[in-house]
């Protein structure tokens, strides 16, 4: 009987050990000094699908005693007091380099399903961190437009490098025609055209993986076509009422609000396309064939 009792105890004790490291397997709670890529690893999972289960809308920001689901199907508690927020800015380099999530992304790398493509919520996230672009005066004298149609942006990046689940942004900067061809008869200056749109690209960059998507950028266009007059501009600034405000007192050269015309005024500086990182596809952080381009003086 004693022996009965013993087995029976044993085979309760064995059911709830195993449905404890069940539990523990369905869920984690974060520690001091985690980061989800690391926590991610731990369980043979990616960040982008912790992120999603969870419905993180900052990958970056977890907090200390926060449970999270590992699977879809498990609970987990409420993140606790954002004063505990998980974030050390000074593991953000190492995060990129060996996480690889900052990194070179092939043009067919992006999963293909509009169930995979940025949302309009993540897309307006990424526009503002990009528009937190400082300029010479703070204004933003470049303009992005978003294209959604996957014919409309195979037409710009070429066929096979954009799908139903990304997006591409058309990048124009100002001050990169000659004066007499501005509609607002404005000086070219080609340094800070580029200069303030590369760094609001940058932005842009890591705003996506901030939502966790990624980018590649295209320095050029399949505009203008073989036999046709018409430029990347004519296409999708002509008549299309887009407006911006100039980096140097508008009021001279715009309308009431200070904007002026983008037609004209604009030119195509690159394009970018945005979408969710297919994990089966080769990527790498960049490309190690060359010395580091740097150099501290002594």
């Amino acid at each position: 009987m004693k022996k009965t009792i013993v087995s029976i105890l044993m085979a309760v004790v064995l059911v709830l050990t195993s449905v404890s490291v069940a539990f523990a397997a369905d869920t984690y709670t974060v520690q001091k000094g985690d980061l989800l890529w690391k926590i991610a690893e731990k369980f043979n999972t990616t960040w982008q699908d912790l992120a999603k289960i969870n419905n993180l809308k900052n990958p970056n920001q977890i907090a200390v005693g926060q449970e999270l689901k590992i699977t879809a199907d498990s609970t987990a508690s409420a993140p606790v007091a954002k004063s505990d927020a998980v974030y050390d800015a000074s593991k953000f380099p190492g995060w990129v380099e060996t996480d690889g999530l900052w990194r070179t992304v092939n043009k067919t790398s992006f999963k293909d399903g509009a169930q995979y493509a940025p949302t309009d919520k993540a897309l307006k996230t990424i526009m503002r961190f990009a528009s937190l672009t400082p300029t010479s005066v703070g204004k933003t004298d470049y303009l992005f437009v978003t294209l959604k149609d996957v014919k409309q942006q195979e037409d710009v990046v070429g066929v096979g490098n954009a799908n139903s689940g990304t997006l591409t942004v058309l990048v124009f900067g100002d001050r990169l025609i000659p004066t007499e061809q501005s509609l607002g008869k404005h000086p070219q200056q080609l340094d800070r055209g580029y200069y303030n749109v590369g760094i609001a690209s940058g932005y842009m960059n890591v705003g996506a993986i901030s939502q966790g998507y990624g980018t590649h950028f295209f320095m050029s266009a399949q505009y203008p076509k073989k036999d046709s007059t018409l430029t990347i501009e004519d296409v999708y600034l002509k008549d299309k009422g887009y407006k911006y405000t100039l980096g140097y007192d508008p009021n001279k050269q715009g309308d009431a609000k200070g904007q002026v015309d983008a037609y004209g005024n604009l030119k195509f500086v690159c394009a970018i396309v945005i979408g969710t990182l297919d994990e089966q596809a080769e990527t790498k952080v960049t490309d190690h064939n060359y010395p580091e381009n740097w150099v501290i003086a002594q």
